[in-house]
C-alpha cells in the first residue's frame, strides 16, 4: 500500500542518494526496490524535481471508470420496487437487462458506497462439524430431491404459498415446479406431470417423510378389504401412482440429507419473487403460467453436467394414459339416483348409465373433477336439491377449489345457486 509516509520515505531517500548522503544499494533495501529503479528515479529527480515523486495518473479519470449518469442510474434502480430486496448477484444480472453490463465487483462497490447491502442471507458459523457432503448420482435423471416451500412467493403481504418441485441430483436441474396454496397431493402431481411430459420417469423420487409420500407409521396396519386385494403394505395416493410408474420412492430422514433441494428453495426465495414483480404477476395462475419458462431460465444458469453423459429418464409407455394416472382417486358408490356423497356433500352423475354403481372419483387441474366407470369419463355435478347448508366437512382447501373452478361455471349455467358460497360456513 503506497501510503503517504511511503510517499515521502521515497522522496527523502532519492533526494539524500542525489546528495551522495546515501548509496544506491541503501535506498533499494530500504524502499524493496531493485537498484536498477533507484537510479532511474535519481535521474527523474534530477531532470524534473519532486514532480519524479508524483505517478503520472496522478488526478485523472480512469478511462474504464463507470460514467456518473450511469452509476445514479443504477443507484435509483437498486432503491426501486420490486429491486430493494435483489441481492449483488441478482441485481446484477437484472441490470444487464437494462443494458447495463458491468462486473459484479463494480456493481457491489457502487452500491456499497451508496449505502446498500445485499440482503442475502448470512449463516451464522457453527462450531460443529457441517454435515458430510453426499456424492451426485451420476446420470440424470437416476435420482430426483422432492419438496415443497412455504412462502410468501407473490410478495411481501400476501401470504404463505407452497412452491412444490423436483430437482435432479446429479445435474442441479429442476424438472418442474408448481405453486398451491398448501402443500396436497395435486401439486406434486402436476410437477410430476411436468417432469414426465418433459423428461421421462425418473428411476428414484428422493422425499421427506410427509404423509402425502408415506404412510403415517401409525397407520401402516392393512385393512382386510386390503389383504384381500393382495397388497402386502399401506402405501398412499402418490406412493400407489409412483409404483406404477415404476419409480422407487425412499424418504430422506433429515433436510441436510436432500441438501439440494433445500439449497434450491433458499435460491428461489431469494430470485423468483422478484422475478414475479418484475412481471406484476399477482396470482398462482398467473405463476404457474410463467413457472416453466423460469425453469428454463434457471437451468441453464446454474445446472452442471452430470459425470456420465447419459440420461436415464425413461419414456411413458403411453402418453394417453397420463391424465387419469396422474389423478387424485377416490371410490364412492352411487344410489339409484346417480348421486353420491364426497366429504359430506352430494353430486351427481347426469348419464343414467352411472346408477347404483361402484364409481371412482377422479380429481386433478389436468382433468378437473370426474367420475370414471372402467375406463369411461364421466361428468359430474352440483346436486343442489340436497340441502347440506349445516353439514361440516374437512375437505381440503385445495380440493375445495378445484371442485369450485371446474364446476362453478355449470352451477350458474343451470341457474342452481352458488354451491360454495352459500355453504361457507361449512367449508
Amino acid at each position: 500500500m503506497d501510503t503517504s509516509q511511503h510517499k515521502y520515505t521515497r522522496a527523502f531517500m532519492i533526494r539524500g542518494a542525489c546528495e551522495g548522503l546515501f548509496k544506491v544499494r541503501q535506498v533499494s533495501e530500504r524502499l524493496n526496490i531493485t537498484e536498477r529503479r533507484v537510479k532511474q528515479l535519481k535521474a527523474n529527480y534530477r531532470k524534473i524535481g519532486d514532480k519524479a515523486f508524483v505517478h503520472g495518473n496522478t488526478g485523472r479519470i480512469p478511462f474504464n471508470r463507470i460514467p456518473e449518469e450511469t452509476r445514479k442510474k443504477i443507484i435509483g434502480l437498486k432503491a426501486a420496487e420490486p429491486y430493494t430486496k435483489a441481492n449483488f448477484t441478482h441485481f446484477t444480472e437484472i441490470l444487464a437487462e437494462y443494458d447495463i453490463t458491468y462486473s459484479y465487483t463494480s456493481i457491489r462497490n457502487i452500491l456499497i458506497a451508496a449505502g446498500h447491502q445485499s440482503p442475502k442471507r448470512r449463516r451464522p458459523k457453527k462450531d460443529r462439524k457441517a454435515h458430510p457432503p453426499r456424492a451426485r448420482r451420476e446420470s440424470f435423471g437416476e435420482m430426483l430431491q422432492a419438496d415443497a416451500s412455504p412462502f410468501e412467493w407473490l410478495g411481501a403481504g400476501s401470504g404463505e404459498l407452497s412452491l412444490h418441485g423436483y430437482i435432479d441430483d446429479a445435474t442441479g436441474s429442476i424438472t418442474g415446479l408448481y405453486l398451491c396454496k398448501n402443500e396436497c397431493l395435486l401439486g406434486y402431481l402436476e410437477v410430476t406431470r411436468q417432469t414426465i411430459e418433459n423428461y421421462g420417469v425418473p428411476s428414484e423420487l428422493y422425499p421427506d417423510k410427509a404423509s402425502v409420500f408415506f404412510v403415517n407409521a401409525k397407520n401402516e396396519k392393512l385393512t382386510v378389504e386390503e389383504q384381500l386385494e393382495g397388497l402386502t403394505e399401506r402405501k398412499t395416493q402418490l406412493g400407489r401412482i409412483m409404483d406404477e410408474l415404476g419409480v422407487h420412492m425412499h424418504p430422506a430422514h433429515s433436510p441436510q440429507a436432500k441438501g439440494r433441494i433445500e439449497r434450491l428453495w433458499e435460491t428461489l426465495q431469494s430470485r423468483l419473487p422478484i422475478e414475479l414483480a418484475k412481471r406484476n404477476i399477482h396470482t398462482i395462475e398467473q405463476a404457474n403460467e410463467f413457472l416453466p419458462i423460469y425453469i428454463r431460465r434457471y437451468n441453464e444458469q446454474f445446472a452442471v453436467n452430470p459425470v456420465k453423459n447419459q440420461s436415464v429418464f425413461v419414456k411413458l409407455y403411453d402418453n394417453a394414459v397420463l391424465d387419469t394416472m396422474l389423478s387424485v382417486k377416490i371410490e364412492r358408490k352411487t344410489d339409484s339416483s346417480g348421486v353420491f356423497s364426497f366429504h359430506n356433500h352430494k353430486f351427481i352423475i347426469p348419464d343414467t348409465s352411472c346408477r347404483s354403481k361402484k364409481i371412482m372419483i377422479i380429481m386433478s387441474e389436468k382433468m378437473g373433477f370426474k367420475a370414471m366407470v372402467g375406463n369411461q369419463v364421466y361428468n359430474i355435478e352440483y346436486a343442489d336439491f340436497f340441502n347440506n347448508r349445516q353439514v361440516k366437512t374437512h375437505m381440503p382447501e385445495v380440493t375445495r377449489i378445484l371442485i369450485d373452478k371446474y364446476l362453478q361455471t355449470h352451477v350458474k349455467e343451470t341457474n342452481k345457486g352458488e354451491f360454495f358460497n352459500r355453504r361457507a360456513g361449512s367449508w
